[in-house]
């Protein structure tokens, strides 16, 4: 509000009255009035001496009309900055994947992705292991399975089918297992990610 009535203070020394500063800006002579004297008494000062005919700047409202200037220019300069860097991507982003899904798929988009934002560069950290994502300063991760961890905000990206496979001459030799529980009497390879198993 201050920045806006600062606005309407030069809009004031500029037009040279009240009665012009409302009409091009569309307010009544009332609430520019108001404005005015709120704008003052922020200030503690007289901004303008007024007689019935004509107002004036007084030393303060120069010194205002002077240094408002510079500063309103400051405050767009900063908001075009501000909202052209939000339309334009840039910086570092480091992202932990699955070898397998990050040698397949990810650098791939990833590849797509800093062609359409050359600003942006991106370091991909792969592996199967456990990583902790926060303490080693991770932006973001791919993972397979359910995210045990609450406190990070997770994203379905797809469903993905895990197969359970056997040779022939395993089965010949041991059986076929008809039911998961079965799985216990064979022998079979166990994806493990760091200290837990993978039981996706």
């Amino acid at each position: 509000m201050l920045l806006d009535n600062i606005r309407l203070f030069m809009i004031i020394a500029e037009k040279g009255s009240l009665v012009a500063a409302a009409r091009e800006t569309g307010m009544s002579t009332t609430t520019v009035s108001e404005r005015l004297a709120a704008l003052e008494a922020h200030y503690g000062v007289v901004l303008f001496n007024r007689t019935t005919r004509s107002i004036s700047l007084t030393e303060e409202g120069r010194a205002l009309l002077g240094g408002g200037k510079s500063v309103l220019d400051e405050v767009a300069d900063l908001d075009t900055r501000i909202r052209e860097g939000a339309k334009t991507l840039s910086g570092l982003i480091r992202i932990s994947a699955p070898v397998d899904l990050g040698r397949g798929i990810i650098s791939h988009a990833i590849s797509t992705f800093t062609e359409e934002n050359p600003a942006v560069s991106i370091e991909l950290s792969l592996s199967d292991g456990f990583v902790d994502l926060v303490g080693h300063g991770f932006d973001l991760a791919v993972r397979f399975g359910t995210v045990t961890d609450s406190t990070l905000r997770v994203r379905n990206l797809g469903t993905f089918q895990r197969l359970l496979c056997a040779a022939p001459a395993y089965l010949e030799k041991f059986g076929t297992p008809q039911t998961p529980a079965a799985l216990t009497e064979h022998t079979c390879l166990i994806m493990r990610f760091g200290e837990t198993m993978d039981n996706n």
